[in-house]
């Protein structure tokens, strides 16, 4: 059970109203986070408590979702590998299915849940996850993996890493805060 109530639609500040409609526009109408009386699931509805700040959320979703330099695939490994560092149940839950609609393997989830680079086939992929691993283990990365990281995908892939991982330990954290349990329903809504 969450720590916190989500609000009706109604009830909402017009700053709040204006989040709401942000994060409808993007999860759609229609979507499984949205009850019967409008209200967003508890981690949308999370966002409420600051709206400005979920306002700028709203913003690196969508730049996460659109605009980075790296594969989905990549992306995914980063907010998995945050997930499951982070033991955070929603994000985890939430990421995997992004991950299996991508073509991941049990097998592949389960090497990025260990951390475990060299699983993986994809060279890319495999960096991806040593960076994002050293990250969360160590909060940096070592020269030699700086390098390979220039080789593979460039300083802006580095950067992107850094920013999902950064970005998904925020998400993370409030989750945990609230106590945020794993979504019960079927959406493949980025978060």
């Amino acid at each position: 059970m969450s720590r916190f109530a989500p609000p009706l639609p109604q009830d909402l500040s017009p700053t709040q109203q204006r989040l709401y409609g942000q994060i409808v526009t993007r999860i759609g109408r229609d979507s499984p986070r949205i009850d019967a009386e409008g209200r967003l699931d508890h981690a949308l509805s999370l966002r409420f408590l600051s709206p400005e700040i979920g306002i700028a959320m709203e913003g690196m979703i969508g730049s996460v979702a659109q605009h980075l330099s790296l594969t989905d695939r990549c992306r995914e490994i980063a907010i998995l590998a945050t997930a499951y560092h982070e033991r955070s149940t929603y994000e985890s839950a939430a990421h995997e299915r992004i991950a299996r609609g991508l073509g991941f393997s049990d097998d592949e989830l389960r090497a990025v849940a260990r951390g475990d680079a060299d699983a993986l086939a994809a060279p890319v992929e495999r960096l991806t996850l040593a960076v994002a691993t050293s990250l969360l283990e160590t909060n940096g990365i070592s020269d030699d993996l700086y390098v390979a990281a220039g080789h593979q995908v460039e300083e802006r892939g580095l950067y992107e890493i850094a920013a999902v991982v950064g970005f998904y330990r925020f998400v993370a954290t409030q989750l945990s805060v609230f106590e945020v349990a794993a979504p019960n329903h079927g959406t493949g809504d980025d978060e």
